[in-house]
């Protein structure tokens, strides 16, 4: 049974006026801005033995990295976020409320809401009573693989079955003591994207999909010292390379199809090992350009290519989610056209 992925939506930050950048840690805003409190979330960290106050790291990120303007969303929590990015794709989709049986929730960053977990959240919020709710947290930026794998999962293939359709939302907003910096890594930038999974059709066919990880050195990686990080940097590029390879080899018929990859805004180096490794274009995104979006960061990449970008049917595109630290996740599409074939056919 193929599935497809359709109505990539972002989390509309346009409706926040102004948008909100950091840049070397300040706001550049013409006016006082209150942001939600962050007690109950600072307690939550406090559980997990982190203290921002240890984070030698700091010391050593690069001028240029501070400098960088990084989106910070004005929400309340990454729930709301991911709520509004929902609601903005079953404005497009109203049937989606009909026909979509369960709703995945992905993130990383901790959520401060101690009464509603994030997905419950949602649920309520849109008024989504026939939807099962399902969550998943901890898998760093590669969520969409992992939703992937669960709808699979609760939508067994059998003959003659309806066409299974799933609603998918990832969002991510970081509060202290989450720093947005760490050594010389892209800045972290909060944002939300909603897409629409189907076996019904859909923009794009999932040909492939391979998702990784691995165990950390430590518990806590903010005080690592930058040996550490570079072992782990290290693990993740030969983690990439044998991902990518295994991939590419069993779908080699597509692979010849493949007119862009777009890979995680992760760091400098990851790019560069990306953009070495593979002989296809590497797509560099020009919204938040230089931050990582976390969970949405190359599907809203991958919105904002085709939105600039005139794909044809049978056109491939890559997807290499990674980290934030021990956490890989390929993703290869085939473009389909508006009845959900290909010039290859369905994919497999």
């Amino acid at each position: 049974m193929t599935w497809y992925l359709s109505h990539i939506t972002p989390y509309p930050f346009y409706e926040e006026q102004p948008d909100l950048l950091l840049a070397g840690g300040v706001p550049q805003v013409t006016q006082v801005t209150r942001f939600p409190p962050e007690e109950p979330l600072l307690a939550l960290y406090e559980q997990y033995g982190m203290n921002q106050q240890e984070h030698t790291f700091l010391e050593q990120i690069p001028w240029e990295l501070k400098a960088r303007p990084v989106p910070v969303s004005r929400a309340e929590s990454a729930a709301h976020m991911g709520t509004e990015a929902l609601r903005a794709l079953l404005e497009t989709a109203p049937e989606a409320r009909e026909k979509c049986r369960y709703l995945v929730y992905g993130h990383e960053t901790t959520e401060p809401n101690f009464y509603l977990t994030p997905c419950l959240y949602v649920k309520k919020t849109l008024k989504l009573k026939r939807l099962l709710p399902f969550a998943l947290s901890r898998c760093g930026s590669c969520t969409l693989p992992g939703a992937l794998e669960l709808v699979k999962t609760l939508h067994p293939s059998a003959p003659g079955q309806a066409a299974a359709e799933s609603l998918f939302v990832t969002a991510d907003r970081l509060c202290p003591p989450h720093p947005r910096y760490w050594f010389d890594a892209d800045p972290k930038g909060d944002a939300a994207a909603a897409c629409l999974l189907s076996t019904a059709g859909g923009d794009w066919a999932v040909v492939d999909a391979i998702a990784d990880g691995w165990p950390l050195s430590s518990d806590d990686p903010y005080r690592w010292p930058e040996a550490d990080y570079r072992r782990h940097e290290r693990r993740l590029l030969a983690g990439c390379r044998q991902a990518v390879s295994v991939l590419l080899r069993r779908n080699a018929a597509d692979a010849g199809r493949i007119v862009l990859a777009v890979p995680q805004t992760l760091s400098s180096t990851f790019r560069r090992y990306v953009e070495r490794l593979l002989p296809y274009p590497v797509y560099r995104r020009t919204y938040a350009a230089g931050c990582n979006l976390l969970g949405s960061d190359c599907l809203l990449s991958l919105k904002e290519a085709e939105d600039g970008h005139s794909f044809q049917p049978g056109d491939c595109v890559l997807l290499l989610q990674a980290g934030p630290l021990s956490h890989l996740g390929l993703l290869l599409l085939r473009k389909t056209n508006k009845y959900g074939e290909t010039n290859g056919g369905y994919a497999e």
